[in-house]
């Protein structure tokens, strides 16, 4: 069905209001789109990117859910302040069970068993789509923040930047 994604992605954000809270770090959302897709399977995406980037998060703790209708696709990112992750790291951070510091201590009462950004690859590809990461010296707003970009690509025939309008 079509989906406004930014609807989906503040959804998302509230949802994950208790996680932001825990960890001192705050969220927005910038941009909107829509897209033909399974919204129960987008928004478990879209969490798990969220979740990923506020553990990752350093320094200003501030995390950047960003929504873009681009020529031929859509995509949602995440971008999370802190130190860039690596290009060797972006490879392979959607691997099943990868974790870059498997030497760390998991955080809370649950182990981390690597598969949050797996489940973003196998969500991306039933769309037709993609994943990608990379390092960022500036935020997907533009701002001079470090950190790390992570989204979702859907391919632009499901894609459009006009909004879902709803009847009365």
């Amino acid at each position: 069905e079509r989906v406004d994604l930014a609807e989906l992605v503040d959804g998302v954000l509230a949802y994950c209001g208790p996680v932001l809270d825990d960890a001192g770090a705050t969220a927005q959302r910038i941009g909107q789109a829509s897209a033909v897709c399974n919204p129960a399977l987008i928004r478990r995406a879209i969490a798990n990117l969220v979740t990923n980037a506020v553990r990752h998060a350093d320094g200003a703790r501030q995390v950047t859910a960003r929504v873009d209708a681009l020529p031929g696709a859509v995509r949602i990112s995440v971008f999370n302040t802190g130190y860039p992750v690596s290009p060797e790291v972006a490879l392979r951070m959607f691997d099943r069970f990868y974790r870059a510091d498997a030497s760390r201590p998991a955080h809370g009462d649950a182990a981390r068993h690597g598969l949050g950004l797996a489940i973003v690859r196998a969500v991306a590809r039933m769309h037709g789509g993609k994943v990608w990461a990379e390092g960022k010296v500036r935020d997907a707003d533009g701002k001079g923040l470090e950190g790390t970009l992570v989204g979702i690509e859907l391919p632009g025939a499901l894609a459009s930047s006009q909004q879902r309008l709803r009847a009365g």
